[in-house]
């Protein structure tokens, strides 16, 4: 008796903590993963002109595209798609929540889509595209006008088109995922900084040749890895969703097998 009390204390502590053991464990593991991503690439890109090959530098540079980083990153977006995708299939068996189900199903959606545009880089093919648009726009027009927007074109439909679709997901998860919410809330101001915030001043300030931002530091300048610091944010980012995520899902199972147990 005494034992089966100790572990209901348990397993209480355990559901009542503010980081549950599986967000933890995949939250301790996708960070060293970023560390080990971060290391490579400093050691690739702080060296002196000349002294790696270009296709070395190339394939470690997070900034890149088509290379390692960049694939650990749709692959980890694309594990979120997939863990909103399973809670879709866990609240729709019998037994699960109520409305708003399908929502789980949106959620899905945008974690492919933006899977797929970081292994694809669909937001830089659109903004070329959307250049060509505004140069070749008639002279005068405010489609025109656009063609000095100081920084990336992708802007100037992901921010307006994405940032309200996400805040309203962000709303309705938060609202399901209960002691989780902060960690959703923690990844999404991480990522939002990172893709918007950081890809901005890149842009804006013209970084060109994947050099870095230049900086005054007393009578000389550094070079801010700015790449580095908006990759990393991007990534933590959704590491701290994905494990919230899997948090309320392993939550949501434990508490199915208490019901099925109970009534047994």
């Amino acid at each position: 008796m005494r034992a089966g009390e100790e572990a209901s204390e348990n397993r209480h502590a355990t559901h009542s903590a503010v980081v549950g053991p599986v967000a933890l464990k995949t939250i301790l593991i996708l960070l060293t993963i970023h560390l080990f991503l971060a290391l490579l690439h400093i050691g690739a890109t702080w060296q002196d002109d000349g002294t790696l090959p270009g296709r070395v530098i190339r394939f470690f540079h997070l900034d890149r595209e088509g290379n390692l980083p960049t694939w650990f990153a749709s692959t980890q977006i694309f594990c979120l798609a997939l863990a909103f995708a399973g809670l879709w299939y866990l609240e729709r068996s019998p037994g699960g929540a109520g409305r708003g189900k399908w929502l789980w199903l949106i959620c899905a959606a945008g974690a492919l889509f933006l899977s797929l545009d970081e292994g694809a880089a669909f937001h830089e093919m659109l903004g070329t595209l959307l250049g060509l648009l505004f140069s070749n726009a008639p002279e005068g027009s405010w489609l025109h006008s656009l063609k000095d927007f100081p920084s990336y074109y992708w802007l100037l439909l992901y921010t307006p088109l994405v940032l309200p679709l996400a805040l309203v997901l962000l709303v309705f998860v938060t609202r399901r995922v209960g002691r989780n919410r902060y960690l959703l809330f923690l990844g999404g101001l991480l990522f939002v900084t990172g893709a918007v915030g950081l890809d901005y001043l890149e842009g804006r300030y013209g970084v060109e040749g994947h050099k870095g931002l230049p900086m005054p530091l007393g009578d000389g300048q550094i070079l801010f890895d700015v790449f580095l610091v908006e990759e990393l944010l991007e990534l933590s980012g959704i590491a701290f969703i994905l494990a919230g995520v899997l948090q309320y899902t392993a939550d949501l199972v434990r508490q199915r097998g208490l019901r099925l147990r109970e009534r047994a």
